[in-house]
């Protein structure tokens, strides 16, 4: 009998008409590796299953108690919600106190699709169309649009994942002159970029202290310092190089990526919270902010 091949990719396997659409794509657009979110495949290559293979999975899957693993399944996503309700839910008394619960426990579980489990890295957004024609290609980690998300993770008590956002994502993205570029894979590994944003690196600051303020964990802060310390220090030689139009630093974009010309209110803004953040950072650890030089 002839053996029936099939094209598979993450464990998830296509019939015919499917793989025709999809070797398709790779051929009209997408011709070179693409790492992004939790899934990793190369287009323009099909991996081929036997039939026993394939047999043998399903077998196996055949075995598994569909209700009972949907019931494990619920059960284990209602205690993660309780767990993480970090604020006292409206009573249902009527319809919007309703909504409002019922947005803010969809909201619980949409945060752990948004993060890379072994890196801490947080995407801006999920992608929901695979021919990138009805979404706006937000499945990178912008430093500062992840700053913003883990506030958000520490008052839904999420606070082991803001942790390693910070203090794995950040580190190993952080260059050695104290920057981070404007977006990241949640990886790690450097995304395709158009300019600089400097609120990228500014945020950073920002994020790290307002943590801090949540959990009070100053072993997090000490294990942070010198990070924030890098980041502080380009952003003195940045703000400089702009007041001197030296030109040895990109100009920024603003925070729409709309304009790369000019000196942006919210850029500035960011810049002095850091400044007035590293401030804190010192003061919460008994340091003299003048000994380090940076101010």
């Amino acid at each position: 009998m002839e053996k029936k091949e099939m094209t598979g990719f993450q464990g998830i396997f296509f019939d015919e008409i499917n793989k025709k659409k999809l070797i398709d794509l790779q051929e009209r657009k997408l011709k070179y590796v693409v790492k992004d979110m939790h899934i990793t495949f190369k287009f323009g290559k099909t991996e081929k299953y036997p039939e026993e293979v394939l047999n043998k999975e399903l077998t196996e899957i055949r075995k598994l108690d569909v209700k009972k693993e949907e019931q494990t399944a619920e059960k284990y996503w209602k205690k993660y919600v309780k767990e993480h309700i970090g604020i006292e839910l409206k009573k249902e008394t009527n319809t919007l106190n309703k909504k409002f619960n019922q947005i803010y426990k969809r909201s619980i579980l949409l945060f752990p699709l948004l993060m890379n489990e072994e890196t801490g890295g947080i995407i801006a957004s999920p992608e929901v169309d695979e021919e990138l024609s009805q979404c706006g290609r937000y499945a990178y980690c912008w430093p500062r649009d992840a700053v913003f998300i883990t506030q958000a993770l520490d008052i839904l008590k999420m606070n082991k994942e803001a942790d390693k956002f910070y203090s794995e994502f950040c580190r190993i993205t952080q260059s050695k002159n104290g920057m981070w570029e404007q977006r990241f894979y949640t990886d790690g590994r450097l995304a395709p970029c158009w300019g600089y944003q400097v609120d990228e690196t500014a945020s950073g600051v920002y994020g790290v202290y307002n943590h801090y303020e949540y959990t009070k964990n100053e072993e997090f802060l000490k294990e942070n310092l010198h990070m924030c310390e890098l980041a502080i220090t380009f952003l003195k030689k940045y703000v400089y190089d702009v007041l001197e139009n030296t030109g040895k630093y990109s100009v920024s974009y603003d925070i729409w990526e709309e304009n790369d010309r000019g000196i942006h209110m919210y850029s500035l803004a960011s810049i002095f919270s850091a400044f007035d953040t590293m401030k804190k950072i010192y003061k919460a650890l008994g340091k003299n902010v003048s000994d380090f030089g940076l101010f």
